[in-house]
């Protein structure tokens, strides 16, 4: 029996894949199968992957033609899989050795649809451990799960930290379009779906901030595309959800910042969307101010935006600066 499926997406990761690999070849449970999903990488990775594949019968190789996204990857993946539970690691990260044992023990325990970690974040020459504000193993309804998502203390919106019982999984939750909010989405339906989320915070995934990461790149279309696609989300999440209404709309003015401020990373602006967020959150201030799952950054960052957008990139570049000098050292 495979307890647990473990689906990599790869895109040109090459120099970095076989870390997250042999950390899954180190487990100490050995009940496991691992998918690698080549998206059209252009490394010639090929090889290397398929070299794995003939060395372990766990490891299985599947090739797209072209590139899908992350969410296309973990989609193939998620097809292919036979694991009782799943989760979607990155190819450039790597994973703690008692993590797969321990996490499916701790979902059979707790009858878990899903189990949500913690994990170390790695930057080029140091790195730090993220904790919850919730320090003990705890359990929520999906419902439960979908208001802690939008107070940012607990549940996080990455698909990465997660493991899910893979029968719940459904092709709707994978977004076609590659775009910012693929994991947030994912996440809301899944957790419409669950009955039981279990969080813990305990660490078992180190997670990656590397230059040069779509992220780290600065404003694309994957920004943009995000950008309208975190306002349909808003907008039907507070009807359904209307006991949840502010603690939604801070999590999206959040966002909402957050690709603002990609637009200063490479200089290339969309002023519509940059207007409009600027009157969003001039107009909610009071309430992105309030919140206390909002980090003391975001509440200085949202006043210095309602004074001028300028300012506040000045003071983002030159705060970025000094962190990627401190994350060298």
């Amino acid at each position: 029996m495979i307890k647990v499926s473990v689906v990599i997406p790869i895109y040109n990761a090459k120099k970095y894949v076989e870390k997250q690999i042999s950390s899954i070849l180190n487990q100490t449970m050995s009940d496991w199968e691992i998918i690698l999903v080549d998206d059209g990488s252009t490394d010639n990775v090929k090889e290397l992957l398929d070299a794995y594949a003939e060395k372990d019968e766990r490891i299985s190789a599947i090739y797209h033609d072209d590139n899908q996204g992350v969410a296309g990857g973990r989609r193939t993946g998620w097809m292919s899989a036979k694991g009782e539970y799943i989760c979607f690691f990155d190819a450039d990260d790597w994973t703690e050795p008692n993590a797969l044992e321990e996490l499916w023990h701790l979902a059979k325990e707790r009858n878990a649809d899903v189990v949500t970690f913690s994990y170390f974040e790695e930057y080029e020459k140091s790195g730090k451990r993220h904790h919850f504000k919730e320090k003990n193993d705890v359990c929520y309804t999906g419902k439960e799960a979908i208001a802690q998502l939008h107070r940012r203390r607990n549940i996080l919106p990455h698909a990465w930290n997660k493991l899910y019982r893979r029968v719940l999984l459904q092709d709707s939750m994978f977004i076609r379009d590659n775009l910012l909010g693929e994991d947030y989405g994912m996440l809301l339906k899944l957790f419409e779906e669950a009955n039981i989320v279990v969080q813990t915070d305990r660490p078992y995934y180190h997670y990656s901030l590397r230059s040069g990461s779509t992220l780290d790149k600065g404003f694309s279309d994957f920004y943009k595309k995000g950008y309208f696609y975190y306002q349909s989300c808003e907008q039907e999440l507070i009807l359904q959800y209307p006991e949840y209404e502010k603690d939604i709309h801070r999590y999206h003015l959040v966002e909402q910042m957050a690709i603002v401020v990609s637009m200063f990373k490479n200089n290339l602006y969309d002023h519509e969307i940059r207007k409009q967020v600027t009157r969003n959150v001039r107009g909610n201030l009071g309430l992105l101010l309030s919140g206390k799952g909002i980090a003391c950054k975001f509440k200085m960052a949202a006043i210095v935006l309602c004074i001028h957008y300028k300012i506040l990139k000045f003071g983002y570049l030159l705060i970025y600066k000094i962190e990627r000098r401190q994350r060298r050292k």
